[in-house]
């Protein structure tokens, strides 16, 4: 389904497992969970798993931006056209401690990494 701009419109559950991809179409991982503002109903952003190997290290989790990503239609994958760097070194979430609460310094934090205006409603 897709709505008047012709964007894809999407389950939640067809979301979740989804592969990243960089923009040349490496798998980086795959989408583990998304963090809503239920005032909007909007995703703020993205927890990813992304695989041991590509970083050099273990397994890790990562949040990024929603808007960072592009939905590819035809890879049904999203892109994440950001420097392998930058997600190196993008603020990580370990496995057992998964934000349950807005956590406005975190989220900030993210947001500034990936080169986006903090969200709007976590600002002071």
């Amino acid at each position: 389904m897709q709505n008047n701009e012709n964007h894809a419109i999407l389950s939640t559950s067809t979301l979740m497992g989804i592969s990243i991809k960089d923009p040349e179409g490496k798998r980086l991982g795959e989408v583990k969970d998304m963090m809503v503002d239920t005032a909007t109903g909007q995703i703020i952003y993205a927890i990813l798993y992304i695989e041991a190997g590509f970083l050099g290290k273990q397994n890790k989790f990562f949040a990024v931006p929603w808007q960072a990503f592009q939905f590819d239609n035809q890879k049904n994958a999203m892109i994440l056209d950001t420097a392998h760097e930058k997600l190196r070194n993008s603020p990580g979430i370990d496995e057992g401690d998964w934000p349950t609460a807005p956590q406005k310094e975190f989220i900030n934090d993210v947001f500034r990494h990936y080169g986006y205006d903090p969200y709007y409603f976590i600002t002071e």
